[in-house]
């Protein structure tokens, strides 16, 4: 079973889900931190039922089946954040990292602090920089002079997070606020050093760091599968397109309260899932994806 809404709504659902679980179920969840997560899942789930915590780090700002993509998870990162290492030999575990392989994701293992502290640099301070810097164009435009005719690539480049939805990032802040407002000091040290250097040499030194950590990036983004792999499995009849390496790991998130169900009996042959939509109150059905961060 895979809980894909705001990070708010798994925390309310794990309790609620623990007398509706029957037999060996996997319970796994998509929420974009993982410590506050994973604590009540280990408080409410025994082995019985396993609960595995998860982050694809995949997705678009785009939202609604109509902008679905069925090479989504292509060289994307799927975090796992097991609670426990012996749990990673568990066949319903095991059952679950092959289908994340058949969809083009590639799983990687951290902890859940280390998870929430990484996401933190990579994840949540461009979204909050993103969103940032498209307020204060907004209110200086209202201000000053500032046609958004010339707003060109470069600027929409820089504020395409904006769109993303402030009922995902509350709760993301919310729990992991420690680690978001170390990122954000840290960024407002970097840029107070920048203005300081405007006039000198120290500035170019900026401008080569930060182009060799796009290079090794984009390294990163190109080797981790080629762009034709016959060899990599299909799930169903979900056809994979082909064309340039995409951006360093992706993220996704739900607006909407999703389960998608999985067979629970690791000898079983994993065919697909079958996703249950349910409604929180009058809002309707909806699928929210977000870019790298």
């Amino acid at each position: 079973m895979i809980l894909a809404t705001p990070v708010g709504v798994i925390l309310d659902l794990l309790p609620q889900l623990k007398p509706m679980v029957q037999g060996i179920a996997l319970i796994t969840d998509v929420g974009s931190t993982k410590r506050l997560i994973c604590r009540k899942g280990a408080e409410v789930f025994d082995r019985a039922t396993l609960f595995l915590g998860g982050h694809p780090l995949a997705g678009r700002e785009r939202s609604g089946l109509e902008s679905a993509d069925a090479a989504l998870f292509r060289n994307a990162r799927y975090v796992l954040t097991p609670l426990s290492p012996d749990h990673l030999a568990d066949e319903r575990v095991k059952a679950f990292v092959e289908l994340l392989k058949a969809v083009g994701a590639q799983p990687f293992l951290t902890d859940p602090s280390s998870h929430d502290r990484a996401v933190a640099f990579l994840s949540h301070l461009p979204q909050l920089l993103s969103t940032g810097l498209a307020s204060l164009i907004a209110e200086q435009g209202a201000e000053d002079f500032l046609p958004s005719e010339l707003a060109a690539s470069g600027f929409r480049d820089m504020t395409r997070l904006a769109e993303s939805p402030y009922n995902v990032w509350r709760d993301i802040c919310l729990t992991n606020i420690e680690n978001i407002q170390a990122a954000l000091e840290s960024l407002i040290e970097k840029l107070e050093g920048m203005k300081a250097h405007l006039s000198d040499r120290e500035l170019e030194r900026e401008f080569k760091q930060a182009l060799k950590l796009r290079e090794k990036l984009r390294k990163i983004s190109c080797t981790s599968f080629p762009a034709h792999d016959e060899n990599r499995p299909a799930l169903g009849k979900i056809e994979m397109g082909a064309g340039d390496c995409p951006g360093p790991g992706e993220r996704i998130a739900g607006s909407g309260r999703v389960v998608a169900r999985m067979v629970s009996n690791p000898r079983e042959q994993i065919a697909g899932l079958a996703l249950q939509g349910v409604h929180t109150g009058a809002a309707s059905q909806r699928y929210r994806y977000h870019r790298p961060r």
